[in-house]
């Protein structure tokens, strides 16, 4: 094995190169912390402390470079709540501790965004116990766990004491850490990116009794996400419904060929229904649109199968087959996993273009990324198990075969054989 760089030929790399170093390792994509819940229905992810610190002793100069790129391009949040569990649930999975916690704020510049949260005094939790409290836990989170963050605190909500996420939420929008803004921008002007990092994770909540945004932030915009985070939790149908009608709308953008667009209509209707179903009741039947018929566990299966095989499509339209890939194994995964909840797959009939769908998507990503044997498992052992006899899969299949021979590639049987365990590989589980 290779040994490592020696300190000094790390430093002699391009300062470009060792910026984009940094980025790496001070991100989330590089290391994370699950936190778990009971039956592992919910769990977010945040930076280990200790191996970022160990990151930024290798050297005076490495420690000057990596934290100018997490003050000036990092996104920070600083949250405050006067719930007495917040250290338990955020800080009693072993060596999950916060990047940058007990830093001086002030330190940081760019976009950064302070959260108060005022938990209803005086009521007890499920176990009986007093919550009313005094103090306060304070810590800095990177932004890109803001969204993971407030998921956390919903599905606490749902799974223990139900007003967790429900008190009042003071936020301030600060351009630099000791400035806050009191001036509104103009109803005309467009939400920078940026803003809209800090403020759309609240529109996962519900039901928040207040939402209180100062800053330099758009009116109109501030009392979308404000009506989004208090209104009432909708039914898992509504859910179903309201996402739906987004996806609708993807698949007419991608039949006129607008696929960037397409993109990005599916990727909200997927986060429409990126909900913790701990405890949410499946009751009734859906009773219009595609999903007419069906009982609420089952539309919820349909549709993130759907949803992720579109994906796919438009992914390999927009040339990006991995992530592609991704979503075609994840809709395979739903077709086929048998896990909890036991109502979502239990007598779930899955159509055969359903099926069929994200085998034909995902072979084609894996054509894109030059896997020829992969891409025709996927629309021949996969595809065309679903459609036997259609048309347009059996021309996808003779032009992939007609490739494999001309470019002599030799055919590989995986010991899973030729279908769908062999392509997906580690990700079914039984």
């Amino acid at each position: 094995m290779a040994a490592c760089p020696s300190k000094p030929s790390f430093l002699g790399l391009p300062v470009e190169i060792r910026n984009e170093i940094y980025r790496y390792l001070l991100s989330s994509k590089y290391i994370r912390r699950k936190i778990p819940y009971h039956g592992g229905s919910f769990e977010t992810t945040y930076f280990t402390y200790t191996f970022h610190k160990n990151i930024l002793r290798t050297s005076r100069k490495v420690y000057q470079e990596a934290v100018y790129i997490l003050r000036t391009e990092a996104l920070l949040i600083r949250f405050t709540t006067n719930h007495p569990w917040v250290r338990h649930v955020l800080w009693g999975s072993q060596g999950l501790i916060f990047l940058a916690h007990g830093n001086r704020a002030g330190r940081f510049r760019r976009c950064a965004m302070e959260i108060n949260h005022y938990r209803p005094q005086s009521q007890s939790t499920d176990n009986g116990h007093d919550c009313s409290c005094t103090g306060f836990s304070t810590c800095l989170l990177v932004s890109d766990q803001l969204p993971n963050f407030l998921r956390l605190l919903r599905a606490y909500s749902q799974q223990g004491d139900r007003s967790f996420a429900r008190g009042s939420f003071s936020v301030r929008i600060f351009y630099h850490f000791n400035q806050v803004a009191t001036q509104y921008q103009p109803a005309f002007s467009s939400i920078h990116p940026r803003l809209r990092n800090l403020l759309d994770p609240f529109k996962l909540l519900y039901e928040v009794e207040n939402l209180h945004i100062k800053g330099k932030v758009n009116e109109q915009y501030k009392q979308s996400v404000v009506s989004s985070a208090t209104q009432p939790e909708p039914t898992v149908a509504e859910i179903i419904n309201a996402a739906s009608a987004i996806k609708i709308r993807g698949d007419e953008a991608f039949l006129k060929h607008e696929f960037d667009l397409a993109l990005s209509l599916y990727t909200s209707a997927l986060s429409e229904i990126q909900v913790n179903h701990y405890r949410l009741e499946y009751t009734g039947d859906l009773t219009t649109g595609d999903y007419a018929g069906m009982s609420t566990a089952h539309a919820v299966r349909t549709f993130k199968i759907r949803i992720h095989a579109n994906l796919a499509a438009a992914l390999v339209k927009v040339g990006e087959y991995r992530r592609a890939t991704d979503h075609a194994r994840e809709a395979i995964k739903q077709i086929i996993t048998r896990q909890t909840p036991r109502e979502e797959w239990q007598g779930l009939h899955v159509r055969a273009a359903d099926g069929a769908k994200p085998f034909l998507w995902g072979g084609l990503a894996y054509e894109g990324l030059g896997d020829l044997n992969r891409a025709i498992y996927g629309v021949g052992g996969g595809a065309l198990a679903h459609c036997p006899g259609n048309k347009r899969l059996e021309k996808d299949y003779r032009r992939l075969e007609e490739e494999i021979e001309k470019r002599g590639i030799e055919p590989r049987i995986h010991e899973f054989g030729k279908g769908t365990n062999w392509w997906l590989g580690g990700v079914i589980q039984d």
